[in-house]
């Protein structure tokens, strides 16, 4: 990361080199932008009024502010210092994924057509993994393309209402994909490669099918071979390694968010230990006779 001004930090995640993100914290500063790219803004604190398209808007924590290009925003009124993270999207992205989407046209935002929950709860999500540098790749671009999915679906004009996708046989490649590279870092769009299915669809059609994103399968699927490794004595930094986690403290947060414990405690409850010797009733056990004296 490099800080410009005391309350403004631009960087890049490793994961997500094409988004530039923007955090300014505590800012009582009425702004004039013109946006050259498309945006997605989560704000955390604060609240502030501004024009856009003709009219006077007023966002608060959890609102969603989204940007495009070739417009000016204009803060009118801030009504507490605010603080914001903003992910900054080429227009190839954004473009790209609406075709996929089956959204024909440039990409222009109205209000949300759904009231925009959705759309806020991932767009939220994936900036608190873009915050996080050490984040695993397949979380930041699921995360990611889930976002972009949400936003153009709800708030791009034209777009077509999203639907659920059924699609059995790539959730079945993506899920048989998984289980055979649990130990390897898995892209994305390798894991939509293999299932025959673009990244958009195929992050729909997953959740769909098995209730969580991909990224979270493969932690499931990671966590149950460590609890099988570590029965068998494997200490927990080389099951770390094992299962494809980057160290030991990655395991343990996994490990305790879904089993419960940690897994040092884990093995000691479950490692497979020699039985003890019991005490044979032959003849080496019987005490001595009287007579071999």
């Amino acid at each position: 990361m490099s800080e410009l001004a005391p309350n403004v930090t631009y960087f890049r995640h490793p994961a997500a080199p094409d988004l530039e993100l923007i955090r300014v914290e505590e800012d009582s500063c009425l702004r004039e932008t013109y946006a050259d790219a498309y945006a997605f803004v989560a704000l955390y604190a604060g609240a502030f009024d501004g024009w856009y398209r003709g009219s006077r808007h007023t966002w608060e924590p959890g609102n969603l502010k989204l940007k495009e290009p070739g417009n000016l925003y204009r803060d009118l009124h801030i009504h507490a210092p605010i603080t914001v993270q903003v992910a900054r999207f080429p227009a190839h992205v954004v473009e790209r994924a609406a075709q996929a989407l089956d959204l024909r046209g440039p990409v222009h935002f109205q209000a949300p057509r759904d009231g925009g929950a959705k759309a806020a709860q991932r767009v939220y999500a994936m900036h608190a993994v873009l915050a996080d540098p050490s984040a695993d790749s397949l979380v930041v671009e699921t995360r990611v393309t889930e976002a972009v999915d949400a936003v153009l679906s709800s708030c791009a004009e034209g777009a077509p209402s999203a639907q659920h996708v059924r699609a059995p046989a790539a959730v079945h490649r993506a899920r048989d994909f998984l289980r055979e590279n649990l130990d390897q870092k898995v892209t994305l769009d390798a894991l939509a490669a293999h299932a025959g299915m673009d990244k958009f669809h195929l992050t729909r059609a997953f959740r769909h099918s098995l209730g969580v994103p991909p990224y979270e399968y493969l932690t499931h699927l990671r966590i149950d071979r460590a609890r099988q490794l570590l029965s068998a004595g494997m200490s927990a930094g080389d099951t770390a390694y094992a299962v494809g986690l980057y160290d030991q403290s990655q395991l343990n947060r996994h490990f305790r968010r879904l089993m419960g414990t940690t897994p040092a405690h884990y093995a000691r409850c479950t490692s497979v230990k020699p039985m003890p010797r019991r005490a044979s009733s032959g003849y080496r056990n019987r005490p001595p006779d009287a007579s071999s004296r």
